[in-house]
């Protein structure tokens, strides 16, 4: 018993001297000469071990400090207004000038008002820092949100911590916020009755005024056409209706009422009641002599062929019909000049 209690006394002794002889005499300044004396030595020897294992260990337990906060560079600003469902892409630029192989970064927390997180990627770059000396990461993050409702809409300020592997801070930034708004979506089916009532009305007005400043175009009624004309049209018909397989006695007969009605026209003379004498006198009055000799021969050949019972050749009703057509044909010509 007297012995422990001696070396405890000793002990505190020697722990009260190491603890008097740091504040007296500082380690870093502490000079010991050879030839001093034996409890300056063993002073020595008690201070360094009671007194320098400690501030190792302190120095061991103390975390590394912070690194300087990384450059921030905004590469895609979400629009002012979207509409409902639109995605909204937020990308920022990370760079930093040192390096720590140990940082890694937190979840980030995002806070958002009428607006839904559907993702964040992250993608990371090195490059030389312009002198060679060493390299700067770059990180490239990428927010992408989903519009929710019409109405204002924000994204809270971000921020984004890097911790190491003991989960001390190592660094920490903080990404802008942006304010937004959600416009309405327009149904599909009032959009394309839109472009089409837009198109229609559009259309109509093109019409009006080209309808409005179009110059006439109209024909002017042609003048009408003359009796004479109007003879060699019918006999174009009766010749193509007998070409076609008629009756040689009606086409006969049907020249025969346009020839009538033709004189009757041009002279006033009636085949039937007047005489020749008067169709010699009115003839040759409007037409040279010949041309009244030659219609009197063909209006016997027609009373002959109607009146005398003999089959009709179809080459003289050819010819006959060739006469009649010519002799019309230029006496219009010749009246209209």
């Amino acid at each position: 018993m007297t012995r422990t209690k001696k070396r405890r006394k000793n002990e505190t002794a020697c722990s009260r001297l190491s603890i008097s002889l740091t504040k007296r005499f500082p380690l870093s300044s502490l000079k010991i000469s050879k030839a001093g004396p034996w409890w300056e030595v063993a002073a020595l020897t008690l201070l360094v071990s009671f007194h320098i294992p400690p501030a190792i260990g302190e120095l061991s337990n103390n975390s590394t400090p912070e690194l300087l906060p990384p450059a921030l560079t905004i590469l895609e600003r979400p629009k002012t207004s979207y509409r409902i469902g639109d995605v909204i892409t937020y990308r920022v630029q990370v760079r930093w000038t040192q390096t720590d192989p140990d940082l890694r970064m937190r979840p980030p927390a995002v806070d958002l008002f009428n607006l839904k997180l559907i993702g964040i990627t992250e993608e990371t770059a090195s490059g030389a820092n312009g002198s060679g000396a060493s390299d700067q990461n770059q990180h490239v993050l990428s927010f992408n949100f989903r519009a929710l409702e019409p109405g204002p809409a924000r994204i809270e300020p971000i921020s984004l911590k890097w911790t190491r592997s003991h989960d001390a801070i190592g660094s920490q930034l903080t990404v802008p916020g942006f304010d937004l708004t959600i416009r309405r979506t327009i149904p599909l089916v009032w959009f394309l009755l839109a472009v089409i009532g837009t198109a229609i009305g559009g259309t109509s007005l093109l019409l009006m005024k080209h309808v409005l400043h179009k110059p006439s175009t109209q024909v002017p009624p042609s003048p009408a056409r003359s009796f004479a004309e109007l003879e060699l049209d019918e006999l174009r018909v009766r010749y193509a209706e007998w070409k076609k397989g008629g009756n040689h006695q009606e086409f006969l007969d049907a020249v025969t009422r346009i020839v009538e009605r033709y004189l009757t026209q041009e002279l006033g003379w009636h085949f039937g009641r007047d005489s020749y004498n008067e169709f010699k006198i009115k003839a040759e009055a409007k037409w040279v002599r010949k041309d009244a000799v030659v219609m009197w021969d063909t209006l016997k050949k027609l009373e002959y062929q109607r009146y005398s019972g003999i089959s009709s050749d179809e080459k003289e009703l050819e010819q006959m019909y060739q006469d009649i057509f010519s002799f019309i044909t230029r006496k219009r010509v010749i009246s209209s000049e």
